[in-house]
Order: C-alpha cells, then structure tokens, then sequence
C-alpha cells in the first residue's frame, strides 16, 4: 500500500493505523518501520497505535470492529489539519491516483460494492434511520444506492468527526441483528444514511474480482468506463488459476503435491498453475504455523512467482472459467512485481538483509540440495532447522508459490514467456541468486567508490579505485 502510494504519487499523508500492539515491543517496533523513501518517511508518514477492539460489548470476538474504533482513536487523538480523507483498506494497491477534488462538505465519495446494495444492506436501514423515505428511498441522490459503498472512501474533515461516534456505535447492533462478516462495512452506510451523507460513487476506485463489471471489457483487460484510470487493486480474495478450486484442505494438499511433483519431473517451472492468496502468504499468521515457518517479510523467504503472460492457461471448455483465469492472470501480471518491489525494499532498506561471501552462498547452496534431496521434501529451500545464520541472507530469487500451507517453493525463476508461450525463458534458482548477488557486490562497490570519491574531492588529488586524478 505505501510503496505504491508513493509511486502514483497520490499526495498528502499517510498513516498507518494499528490496533492491538503496545509499543516498545518487537513487533510493534516492526510497525513503525515503512519502505517509503527516507524523505517522504520523515515527512508525509505516520504510524499510530490504538487499544485492541475486536471483543464487542456482549463479549463476542469481532476483529473488524478494531477499524471503527482505531480511527476514531487516531481522529480524535491527532492534530490534523487536512481537509479531506482517503480511508482504505491495507490489502490495497495504487495503480493510479485517486482524483478526490469534487470531494467537499456534506459530498462524500467512495466506491460502489455491489453486494451492499441487496437484501443484506436494506434490512438493517429501515429501523434506524431517523427518515427511510428520505434517506434510502426514492430516486435523485438519497437513493440506496448512494450508500451502497466500502473502500476507499473519501469524506471531508467534517463529515468524517460527524459520522465516526454514529459508526462506532452500530457496529455491535448490528452484530446483534446479523453476524455476517461485513456487517462493520453495512455499519459505515447506515451511519452515513442517518446523518443524511449520501456518497458519490467511485466505479473505478477499486477493481477485486473478475466479475466487476464494468471494469473488464471484451477481451478481459481492465478498461474503467468514462476515460477513468482505476485506482487501486484490492486483493482480498484468492486468485487461482490452471485447475478448479479444491473443495477441502485434503484435496488442497493433493493438488499442491501434484503441481510439485509435474514440476520436478518435467523439469521446468509450471507456467498453467497459480494460486496466490493473502490468506496463503507465508507470515508469523497463519503461515508461521504451517509445516515450514516461513514470513514473507523475513531475509530469507524468496519473493513471489510472477506471471509473465495472461496466456499461460491449460485449454478449456468452460467459457466462464476461461475467461476468469485469464482475468486472474491480468490482476496477478499487475500486483506481484509491485509486490515484490515492496518486499525488495522491506529486506534491503529496512531489515539492512546481509548478501553472503561466496564461501557463505556455496555453504548455503550445499545446505538446499541435501534438503531437496530429502524424502518428502516440498521444494523449502530454508527449512526450520537450517542453520541460524541462513536466516539472515537475502533471498531476492522469485521462487515463491503460495498454493498450500507448506508453501511451494520452485526450483526455478521464470524470467519471460512469450504471449503464445511458445518459448519461456528460465533458470535454476541458485543461478538466479548467484546473479543477485553479484550485482549487489557490484553496487556496493560502486557506492563505496563513490563515497571515496565525494570524501576527497577538497584536496588536490582525488583517489578512487583503479583511479587517480589530478
């Protein structure tokens, strides 16, 4: 979300809110950390923590009710002094700048969730509004339709201290009148229905699955109607494609253990499967509880498998399905490089990950073979049990598939395919990572000639290496 903010260049500041962690701890000194450049961190960035709020007044677990609550706390315990807020979810990406000028008091904006406009949205506005007929009946602008809303949302600074008490307090009703998940989301357009803020609706604001019309056209790319740029990509649900989902973890297994087995036995990387899920990623949750505790966010977990052309797809009859995969294929081909650009900088710039001596990089190279030779082995390259100190090596090779709790790591990097995927260009993994750190070295050569350059520059001669100038 921050890498990519920055990147589109949205403006503004950002803040990171957390609920749940006490600072001074391991963990939250994590949060405090950002991959934003040095000068927009200092500047334009800020994290917050507010109490834990995910247990509801009647005593039930509820984790969404932490984001009401966290931003009421952050509103109400900043000094602020925009005019207008974007809120949005993490699981965002920004592909493009949001364009929030017709965003005033009293005219909130935010996109249109089709779900949210049904049976589950109208039932609970009914009793609560102070005036049904005006507020969600009828046509013009106090229409349903007009709350039928969720992330991003764009309110101005007013409207935002207005609704905040109002949306707090319908979370838990609601939760008492209906337990689905999204009743926090539900709680947010009755709040903006009672206080009479009907929203302008974003149709491009956001893009989640591949049944969002009218944001694919005909040939299944992404295409935002009226001249618009979509904004951001939301990757809340899971993204497969190459068979049909598994109906149950033990048929997940089988599935994850077939794709590992074509994989070594042709030898080559499968270009017609991919499965990628938030929920999948290896983390400290749920991932650290898997077979292999891997964290994405670590040194030595590889970064994700990129999808190099929307064509690599198995045949298939089902024109549906078809057409899903090769949509999955376009969100996927957008999200994973500015994924792994993130995590780049995350292990280089935050965690300062360490490259190995060659002699290093042969030990850990040795260590990876006898695992892989191991029986029962699932492609792990840093299994639980390896040394310590591989821990901290850098692993930049994009060899991460997250189709399984165990994690499937390839043994190869797909470099490029070609659209008709007659030719795919590929390596063995350890070649990749030989590669990445010998342009490393190469830079931080670079950089400390550099540094003994500006060093002498006041003096008569200035010396740098294999260098001498008058």
């Amino acid at each position: 979300m921050e890498q990519s903010w920055e990147e589109v260049q949205q403006g503004g500041f950002i803040s990171r809110v957390i609920a749940g962690c006490k600072p001074g701890n391991t963990k939250a000194n994590a949060w405090l950390k950002s991959v934003l450049s040095p000068q927009v961190a200092d500047t334009r960035f800020g994290a917050y923590y507010a109490p834990e709020s995910s247990t509801l007044p009647n005593g039930k677990y509820y984790a969404p009710y932490n984001r009401p609550n966290a931003i009421w706390y952050w509103l109400n315990h900043t000094d602020l002094t925009e005019q207008v807020f974007i809120l949005t979810d993490p699981d965002m990406y920004y592909m493009h700048r949001l364009n929030v000028a017709t965003v005033t008091r009293g005219h909130p904006a935010a996109q249109y969730y089709g779900y949210m406009e049904g049976t589950a949205f109208e039932r609970y506005k009914c009793p609560l509004c102070p005036d049904p007929s005006r507020a969600y009946r009828g046509g013009g602008i106090h229409n349903k339709k007009s709350y039928s809303v969720g992330p991003p949302w764009v309110l101005h600074v007013d409207d935002f201290r207005t609704m905040m008490p109002t949306w707090v307090q319908l979370v838990p009703m609601l939760r008492d009148i209906d337990d689905i998940w999204i009743i926090e989301m539900v709680a947010y357009a009755v709040a903006a229905a009672f206080h009479g803020l009907p929203h302008t609706l974003f149709y491009h604001g956001m893009v989640d699955n591949v049944r969002q019309e009218p944001l694919w056209d005909n040939s299944d790319a992404l295409t935002a109607p009226g001249g618009n740029q979509i904004a951001l990509l939301h990757y809340c649900y899971t993204w497969e494609v190459g068979e049909v989902a598994p109906k149950n973890a033990e048929e997940g297994g089988k599935q994850h253990d077939r794709m590992v087995r074509r994989e070594r036995s042709e030898k080559h990387p499968i270009t017609n499967y991919y499965h990628w899920s938030k929920y999948r990623t290896p983390s400290d949750w749920p991932g650290g509880k898997g077979v292999y505790a891997h964290n994405v966010l670590d040194c030595n977990c590889p970064l994700l498998q990129e999808i190099h052309t929307s064509n690599a797809l198995p045949l298939i009859s089902d024109n549906i399905v078809s057409h899903n995969w090769r949509r999955t294929m376009v969100f996927l081909r957008m999200y994973l490089p500015g994924l792994n650009k993130a995590l780049t900088s995350w292990k280089r710039n935050v965690l300062n990950c360490t490259i190995p001596t060659p002699e290093e990089h042969e030990e850990f190279e040795k260590a990876i073979a006898l695992h892989l030779s191991a029986p029962g082995s699932h492609g792990d390259p840093t299994s639980v049990h390896a040394p310590s100190k591989f821990k901290k090596i850098l692993n930049l090779a994009k060899q991460l598939r997250t189709s399984h709790p165990t994690y499937w790591i390839s043994r190869y990097v797909i470099n490029s395919t070609s659209e008709d995927l007659r030719s795919i260009v590929f390596e063995e993994a350890k070649v990749a990572r030989a590669r990445d750190y010998e342009a490393i070295r190469k830079e931080q050569l670079a950089a400390t000639n550099a540094a003994q350059v500006v060093t002498g520059a006041g003096g008569d001669v200035t010396v740098a290496t294999n260098a001498t100038t008058d």
